[in-house]
């Protein structure tokens, strides 16, 4: 079992590979996070936020299809469902998935919940095709 305090010292470990675009082992230190919580790990309260950033790292590695997995868990064991950062990535994986209605239905989200700003970091790619396929 790990310690709040080592949750967040490795979690932070993770997030500071991914600020350097070293994805493979931010996702990794994640997993090994999530394999030393408590049993059953998915109600441990960090369960949902490291499977979004697992999520994240498979999204950004373009293993879209696996991060949709990560992201549909963590959505299921949110304390609060909806979160935007969550619907923008699941959108942008259904497009790029080729699935435009789906993504269309998650990027909507993301932009009803959150606005124009949600889509500032990861490009306005996605926001214009939005734009493209629904009037906001």
């Amino acid at each position: 079992m790990i310690s709040e305090e080592q949750i967040e010292n490795q979690s932070e470990r993770g997030n500071q590979y991914a600020n350097i675009g070293d994805w493979t082992s931010a996702k990794r230190t994640w997993e090994n996070i999530i394999e030393k919580l408590k049993k059953p790990a998915r109600e441990h309260s960090a369960y949902s936020w490291l499977m979004a950033s697992i999520g994240d790292a498979n999204f950004h590695l373009e293993k879209f299809a696996e991060a949709l997995t990560c992201f549909y868990e963590a959505e299921a064991t949110a304390d609060e469902p909806g979160n935007p950062f969550i619907s923008l990535r699941m959108g942008q994986c259904y497009l790029r998935l080729g699935q435009e209605d789906v993504a269309v239905d998650y990027l909507l989200r993301a932009y009803m919940s959150e606005g124009v700003e949600v889509f500032n970091e990861d490009g306005p790619q996605y926001l214009k095709f939005l734009h493209s396929r629904v009037e906001l």
